[in-house]
């Protein structure tokens, strides 16, 4: 499936409306992972890692298909 990234929302498809937002949420898993990674590689309290466990979960569970 091809996503035209260029197109307005509202003239998208559900599927590709919904493959974006599936995209959007594991990039923000991605990068909540690595802020929390990098907190506990400088020591520092990280309250990060709950919530990057949490998202990456989200995600997993909503890929697939639950």
């Amino acid at each position: 499936m091809e996503i035209p990234y260029g197109l307005p929302y509202h003239q998208l498809t559900t599927v590709q409306r919904d493959v974006l937002e599936m995209e959007a949420q594991l990039k923000a898993a991605y990068l909540l992972t690595l802020r929390s990674v990098v907190a506990l590689d400088a020591g520092e309290h990280n309250s990060l890692e709950a919530m990057a466990k949490a998202s990456c979960k989200a995600v997993t569970h909503h890929a697939k298909g639950g």
